[in-house]
């Protein structure tokens, strides 16, 4: 019994421990899509002569091999209409303008590149701005930081995340978007703003709070899906639980066992008495399908049914 157990809790754990790593390897793999987004920031703010000064910055997680410079392999998608477009951060010397694409012509290494650029955006039908974005990559989190005053902005697919008084500034957040996910906004200037900013939020939106993330991406367990990493912290110490439990319960039989001979003796003779059963059973019914000759059939079941009695005698001493 107590070696039946043992087996049965190192296959439970075996079994754990493997849908563990078939998870993280579903979760790594995707060698169709190794280029995703792990954070996008928009920030908006009035600009000069009556346009939108829009300021983005994008980083792009490569999960797979280096991309060789001039691939054009990774690209980012400009609004229509754009003016005056700028980098920061070394970003010009790694990206190349095309139309309305943002190219990377240099070598985007494994891990996470960052990219920064911005640009003036016309006003659609003042004071009023149309900000149309469809996503290239899988994108983890979107943020738009609008200033606390004089900025609105509007969109079914962003929630409004508060005020972070770090920044100073209005947050607006969508996070878990599939790639080709078309983001469109409607920013107001001036007085057509709202104070504050208000955005028009899917029905029970699923949003984090962005301390939390912000936090998140600070911490050196950042390249792990943050989602992965909670079932893997709650899972582990789970399974580490369930095991102690487990094996405290085969440590307590085995020293009851252990402790009490009459009842390991009294187990021990219900088997074989359920053995012998068995096989007084298996031998008539090879006698009715003419398996054993007659004599055969009569040795054999009065052996079997003289240790059956001396058996059943033994148990008699136990019950009383």
């Amino acid at each position: 019994m107590q070696p039946e157990l043992k087996r049965k809790t190192s296959l439970f754990l075996v079994f754990f421990l493997l849908s563990l790593l078939v998870t993280v390897g579903t979760v790594q793999a995707a060698p169709e899509e190794t280029i995703s987004v792990s954070m996008h920031h928009y920030i908006l703010q009035p600009g000069s002569k009556g346009m939108l000064d829009v300021k983005e910055i994008v980083v792009v997680n490569n999960q797979g091999a280096e991309i060789a410079a001039g691939a054009g392999k990774v690209k980012f998608v400009l609004p229509e209409g754009y003016q005056d477009l700028i980098f920061a951060g070394g970003t010009e010397q790694l990206v190349e303008a095309k139309g309305q694409e943002l190219v990377v012509t240099a070598a985007v290494p494994k891990g996470e590149s960052t990219y920064r650029f911005g640009y003036l955006l016309p006003a659609g039908a003042a004071p009023h701005f149309i900000l149309k974005h469809r996503l290239p990559y899988p994108t983890e989190t979107l943020f738009v930081l609008t200033p606390l005053q004089g900025v609105s902005v509007s969109s079914t697919k962003l929630v409004d995340g508060g005020v972070s008084q770090e920044q100073q500034a209005r947050i607006y957040m969508a996070d878990n978007l599939p790639a080709g996910e078309q983001v469109d906004m409607v920013v107001t200037l001036g007085a057509g703003a709202a104070a504050g900013g208000v955005t028009q939020p899917p029905p029970n939106p699923k949003f984090h709070n962005p301390g939390h993330i912000r936090l998140w991406y600070q911490s050196p367990f950042k390249g792990i899906n943050a989602h992965l990493f909670m079932v893997m912290v709650i899972g582990v110490p789970l399974a580490g639980l369930i095991y102690y439990v487990f094996k405290r319960r085969q440590m307590g039989d085995a020293l009851k066992a252990k402790g009490d001979p009459e009842e390991e003796m009294f187990h021990r003779l219900m088997a074989r008495e359920k053995v012998l059963l068995q096989k007084i059973g298996e031998l008539d019914e090879k006698r009715a399908n003419q398996e054993v000759d007659e004599d055969t059939y009569r040795q054999l079941r009065e052996a079997y049914k003289k240790k059956l009695v001396n058996v059943k005698a033994q148990l008699k001493e136990f019950t009383g």
